[in-house]
């Protein structure tokens, strides 16, 4: 699985929780600019926890504003190759 693919994944969720589609989602999309509550980004995690089978530490998120940002923590997790 490569960080591509996980981006990927994240556009899909993101687009479940929304319940909308998104116009473009890249690495350097600002999580706040998708229209997303708190609760909504915890949701995203939780989401995504499962599906990759990894566990992020709450304080891990801190300062996470990015979509990139969320990427790089899971790709250490689920230790994936950059592509």
């Amino acid at each position: 699985m490569t960080d591509d693919v996980i981006l990927e994944q994240t556009r899909v969720v993101i687009e479940e929780i929304a319940e909308r589609e998104l116009p473009a989602l890249n690495r350097a999309t600002d999580i706040a600019s998708l229209g997303l509550d708190s609760l909504q980004v915890l949701e995203l995690v939780g989401t995504m926890e499962r599906q990759l089978r990894v566990q992020i530490h709450d304080e891990q998120l801190a300062g996470m504003t990015t979509v990139g940002d969320f990427i790089r923590l899971l790709i250490p997790v689920v230790d994936v190759p950059s592509g």
